[in-house]
């Protein structure tokens, strides 16, 4: 939304200006360079997490001081309903994110094309939609990948996530990752790419998996691993759904909305 900052700086003369950062993605140097200087106008620049906050003050040069954090809010109770009883029954992997070629996706794909090789075809869910929609779809059907459902996206995924056991984020760029945060509340293994979002929320091996978003190998050996060892998933899953309990008022609606009110009322603060 570099526009917006833009466009706002123009008006700091007459308004008070508090920027919200979502994003950690570079842009054209162009424009790069008249973000920096609308961002020095702002009276407060809020980041959705420290990783967006380092790249804000690497990339578009915001002064540290001048950065609050606050993450994004997430109704705790409501995907509580997601939760799935442990059973011996085989793993159902999925993936909830927008089809996009940032979200990594592919990676994903070609680990299951690997794993079918050897004879290993989890059932595997993907919810959404986006403009990779039909790569994705061609790359399962020409590799007959039978395993793969694709469900179109939806308002509600807490009954998706009900169904599913481990939550598997390939993405390769995030701010924060809301559908994570909202998979271990529902208690499911993650397994997602090793970036720096996501090492704010999964500590490797103790709260989920981290892997070379990138690495075809790395994801279906994952994927393997978790097939043959459900009693560790189990316990990794219990380990992170303690970990949710015990950070989610920093992840709670009403908190977040305190906290903007905070800052719109006393930026300077």
């Amino acid at each position: 939304m570099w526009l917006s900052d833009i466009m706002a700086a123009a008006a700091t003369k007459r308004i008070r200006i508090i920027s919200i950062q979502h994003d950690i993605v570079k842009i054209n140097p162009i424009i790069t360079y008249f973000k920096i200087r609308a961002l020095k106008h702002v009276e407060k620049v809020i980041a959705i997490s420290y990783t967006v906050k380092d790249f804000l003050i690497k990339y578009f040069k915001v002064s540290e001081n001048k950065i609050e954090i606050i993450y994004n809010g997430i109704d705790y109770d409501k995907f509580l309903a997601g939760q799935k009883e442990n059973t011996n029954q085989p793993l159902v992997f999925g993936t909830i994110a927008r089809l996009d070629k940032i979200k990594g996706h592919i990676h994903v794909l070609e680990a299951l094309k690997i794993l079918k090789q050897q004879n290993i075809t989890p059932k595997y869910i993907i919810v959404g939609s986006g403009p990779e929609e039909n790569i994705l779809h061609t790359f399962v059907k020409e590799n007959n990948l039978t395993n793969v459902q694709f469900i179109k996206e939806v308002l509600d995924v807490v009954p998706l996530l009900k169904e599913i056991d481990v939550f598997i984020f390939p993405s390769l760029s995030e701010g924060l990752g809301i559908a994570v945060i909202e998979a271990l509340i529902a208690k499911k293994l993650i397994i997602a790419s090793d970036i720096g979002a996501m090492q704010e929320l999964i500590k490797n091996n103790e709260t989920g998996l981290l892997i070379d978003p990138q690495n075809t190998q790395e994801w279906s050996k994952a994927i393997e691993w978790a097939i043959n060892n459900q009693d560790k998933v189990n316990i990794i899953r219990d380990n992170s759904y303690e970990w949710i309990k015990q950070n989610k008022n920093d992840f709670n609606t009403i908190n977040s909305a305190h906290k903007y009110l905070d800052v719109f009322l006393n930026p300077k603060k």
